[in-house]
């Protein structure tokens, strides 16, 4: 149970839910970690978590089969299923372009669109420091991420 309820509390925290559960499946739509995460890290901060709380800890392959059995909607996403749409489109271009001048204009596009998605990134990025250092203090920084594909629900404050 101490294995189900930490893989579930990591989902909840750092999990990419689907809106709908794949046909012919359980009805439980699948969730997604990002394709960084691997099992065996995962492993290390559970029998992190184990040893904090003075309980006795799996070993990998008993935590793998349990998250086998008892969590098969949970899974880590490819390298390929972590790329947004246009990025699938403009690599697509760059292999189905015949000429060179283009496999040269596909391949210029792809690049373009990956050093916006690098300055994205970095804003993101700078936008998560703030919000983590701002936390600390009275006034607090806030910052959303959301994926307009899926419904979200947002945290609100109630009025005091």
């Amino acid at each position: 149970m101490r294995v189900v309820h930490f893989i579930r509390y990591y989902v909840d925290e750092r999990g990419l839910p689907q809106p709908a559960a794949p046909r012919g499946v359980d009805n439980v739509p699948t969730v997604y970690l990002t394709s960084d995460t691997t099992k065996t890290n995962l492993h290390q901060q559970y029998q992190t978590s184990c040893t904090e709380a003075g309980s006795r800890v799996m070993e990998i392959t008993a935590f793998k089969e349990i998250w086998r059995m008892c969590l098969p909607h949970i899974r880590i996403a490819g390298p390929r299923d972590d790329v947004c749409a246009k990025c699938e489109t403009l690599r697509r271009g760059v292999m189905d372009a015949v000429t060179d001048e283009e496999k040269l204009t596909a391949t210029d596009s792809f690049r373009i669109h990956i050093l916006l998605a690098q300055k994205e990134r970095d804003v993101y990025n700078d936008c998560i420091r703030k919000s983590k250092e701002a936390n600390e203090g009275p006034d607090g920084y806030v910052h959303f991420t959301f994926d307009f594909s899926q419904n979200v629900s947002l945290p609100h404050m109630p009025a005091r």
